[in-house]
C-alpha cells in the first residue's frame, strides 16, 4: 500500500479505457461476423457498462413526489428501499470480456463511492481577505451545501478464468486501486449528477466534499479454484451452480484472506436447442464471504435478472438489473448511522447495459 500526501496528488489513470474502447471498436467494425443458426460460438466478446446507486433508478423517485420513499426509506422511516447517499452510495464500471470455449479474460475499470454526513466549521473570508473558520460546527456551508466526507475507490481489474475440464475451473485476478476523497470518478459523477438534478428538481441536496484522508494506492491478487455444473430441467430451462474457494493477497493484512463464492442461476432459452449457450433470461444470485487476516469479515450478496435481445444472429444486446447487499471495510466506516438506525446498510441497486458479439 502506498500513501501519498495531498500536496502532490496523482490523478487516477483513466487513459487506458479510451484506448481499450478504440481498439475494441476496430474489432467490432473491422471484423467479419459469420451468420450461424445456433448460439454455440467459439468466441464471444462482451462490452458492458454498469451503474449503481443506493436510490432506486438513481433517485428518480424524487421527481414523482417521492413515492418510493413512502415504502420507508432512511429519511426517518424504518425499512424500505430508498437510500440517503450514505455508506456505499454510488458505483460505475466498464467491462471488456472475451469468452472462448469456457475460458475468459476480462478488463474492468470501476469506481465505488462512499459518503457520510458530518458537522464542520464554516469557512469564510474576513474584511482583510483572510480565510477564517467558525468556532461552531454546522451541517452546511454558507452556500447551503451539506458537509460530507466522501471516498472514491477507483480501480482496474484484470481477470483470467481457465476451464480445466467439464466441471472444474481456475481463476487469477489482479486489482490496482486508487483511493481519494477529492478526486476520482465517483466524486466527479455524484457532484455533477446532483448539480444537474438540482436544475430540474428543487429539493436535491448539494454537497461540500471535505478533505479528510490521504491518497492511497494498492495492488492485490485473488486466486480461486471452483467447480460448476448444470442441471437441465427442460429444453427451454436449466439451472447452473458453481462454488469457489479463493485466496486474496496484498501488502496489508486487510488485503489478505480466504473466502468462498457461491452462484446459482436459472436460465431460460430463446430456442429449444439444448446446444444454445446463451439464454434469453437469466436469474442469478451470487454470495461471497471473505475472512481477512486482520480478523474482519467482508462479503456481498447480489440478485440480478438479465434480458437479452438478438437484433442479428451474431449480435446480442442485454440489460440486467440487480439489488445488492454489500459489507466491506468502507461501509463499516461510512454507514455507521445506517447500522445504528436500521441495523443494516441500504440496499444497493445496479443497472447493466451491454452487447455481446458472437464470432464463429
Amino acid at each position: 500500500m502506498f500513501i501519498k500526501k495531498k500536496t502532490s496528488p496523482r490523478s487516477f489513470p483513466y487513459w487506458p479505457l479510451p484506448l481499450i474502447l478504440c481498439w475494441y471498436s476496430q474489432i467490432v467494425f473491422g471484423a467479419q461476423v459469420s451468420p450461424r443458426a445456433d448460439l454455440s460460438y467459439p468466441l464471444i466478446i462482451e462490452q458492458s457498462w454498469v451503474t449503481g446507486n443506493d436510490n432506486i433508478a438513481h433517485g428518480s423517485g424524487h421527481s414523482l413526489d417521492k413515492p418510493i420513499e413512502y415504502f420507508g426509506g432512511n429519511d426517518g422511516r424504518d425499512g424500505g428501499y430508498e437510500g440517503d447517499d450514505r455508506g456505499y452510495s454510488l458505483m460505475s464500471s466498464a467491462k471488456l470480456k472475451f469468452i472462448q470455449r469456457g475460458n475468459e479474460f476480462q478488463i474492468v475499470q470501476y469506481s465505488r463511492g462512499y459518503g457520510r454526513k458530518i458537522r464542520s466549521p464554516r469557512k469564510n473570508i474576513n474584511d482583510q481577505g483572510q480565510i477564517v473558520f467558525s468556532d461552531q460546527l454546522f451541517s452546511t456551508n454558507l452556500q447551503g451545501e451539506e458537509f460530507q466526507e466522501f471516498l472514491s475507490v477507483d480501480g482496474i481489474n484484470l481477470k483470467f478464468k481457465k476451464k480445466l475440464d467439464r466441471l472444474y475451473f481456475f481463476t487469477v485476478a489482479v486489482d490496482y486501486q486508487s483511493i481519494d476523497d477529492q478526486r476520482g470518478m465517483s466524486v466527479f459523477l455524484q457532484k455533477n449528477y446532483h448539480k444537474l438534478l438540482a436544475e430540474l428538481i428543487s429539493d436535491i441536496v448539494l454537497y461540500d466534499y471535505l478533505d479528510h484522508t490521504e491518497i492511497e494506492e494498492k495492488f492485490f491478487t485473488t486466486i480461486s479454484f471452483g467447480k460448476g455444473f448444470e442441471i437441465p430441467i427442460s429444453s427451454f430451462l436449466r439451472i447452473k451452480t458453481a462454488a469457489e474457494v479463493m485466496g486474496q493477497y496484498g501488502k496489508e493484512e486487510a488485503d489478505q484472506g480466504l473466502g468462498i463464492r457461491l452462484k446459482l442461476a436459472v436460465d431460460s432459452f430463446q430456442y429449444a436447442s439444448k446446444s444454445s449457450s446463451t439464454p434469453r433470461y437469466e436469474l442469478k444470485i451470487i454470495t461471497e464471504q471473505r475472512k481477512l487476516k486482520n480478523n474482519s469479515v467482508e462479503g456481498s450478496t447480489i440478485l440480478t435478472l438479465k434480458k437479452r435481445w438478438w437484433p442479428k444472429k451474431d449480435l446480442v444486446i442485454f440489460f440486467e438489473g440487480g439489488i445488492e447487499r454489500i459489507r466491506d471495510r468502507y461501509i463499516k466506516k461510512y454507514a455507521k448511522k445506517e447500522y445504528k438506525d436500521h441495523g443494516r446498510p441500504d440496499y444497493f441497486h445496479t443497472y447493466n447495459l451491454g452487447v455481446e458479439l458472437l464470432f464463429e
